[in-house]
């Protein structure tokens, strides 16, 4: 049984090569035999040449690299701001609580998978939230949950990305990290659907056949997933011994 499909925590350029590893191993099985071929020819193979050809100028330009590192790190604050107001949600004084689940809820009204919309859309979106936080009812919310420096964070990456917005010499940018961006939501749909059918194929006439494209799927997601985490830990700050 393949263990993990989903790959969104990992790093664009470490999804690609994830991918790439992968779809050698399934070059080297019978999936005519395996009963893949359908869906890997149908499914997998477009959505990796669209990957591959979406990537090359998130590697090659240095403007349409920003875009999406500063893209990214946006998406890791708002991530980040939403586990906020869960934990606050969840605070020992009431009060808090009440806040939390107020700033939460004005969140969600946009929806909880924002950092899927096209860049433009999603930049909208983030101003139209910010604008909320800053009513007058809503900023002492802010302050009674420590918000600030998640909103604070997130008002400066959206800025950043609006800016460019506006200057047309760097819009061919936004374009090519919006690619770069449904290239990979397509592929990770498409790779969920290949382990899907691999493990279903598995259960029902037995794993034998699959046992070792399964193994070597595992262990390509295996690694990909402890890169993860030694760049999670990589970040935190180091304690300091008394």
């Amino acid at each position: 049984m393949i263990k993990r499909a989903n790959l969104q925590e990992v790093q664009l350029f470490d999804f690609f090569q994830v991918i790439t590893n992968i779809d050698n191993h399934l070059k080297k099985a019978d999936l005519e035999t395996l009963k893949l071929k359908v869906v890997y020819d149908s499914d997998f193979v477009p959505a990796y040449a669209s990957l591959d050809t979406a990537i090359e100028p998130v590697q090659n330009k240095a403007v349409t690299r920003k875009v999406w590192d500063t893209d990214k790190d946006r998406d890791q604050v708002l991530t980040g701001l939403r586990r906020h107001l869960k934990a606050q949600s969840s605070h020992p004084d009431p009060e808090v609580t009440e806040a939390g689940s107020a700033l939460l809820e004005i969140l969600n009204k946009y929806g909880k998978n924002i950092q899927r919309k096209a860049l433009r859309e999603e930049t909208g979106i983030i101003t139209n939230i910010l604008q909320e936080y800053a009513k007058p009812e809503n900023a002492p919310l802010v302050t009674l949950t420590n918000t600030n420096a998640w909103t604070d964070s997130l008002g400066s990456f959206n800025s950043e990305l609006e800016a460019i917005f506006n200057d047309r010499t760097r819009a061919e940018a936004l374009t090519e990290v919006g690619r770069a961006k449904a290239a990979r939501h397509t592929m990770q749909r498409a790779f969920s659907k290949l382990v899907k059918t691999i493990n279903s194929l598995a259960f029902i006439g037995g794993e034998a056949p699959y046992q070792a494209l399964m193994d070597n799927i595992n262990q390509e997601v295996k690694q990909a997933m402890t890169t993860v985490l030694l760049r999670k830990a990589a970040k935190e700050p180091k304690k300091t011994s008394k």
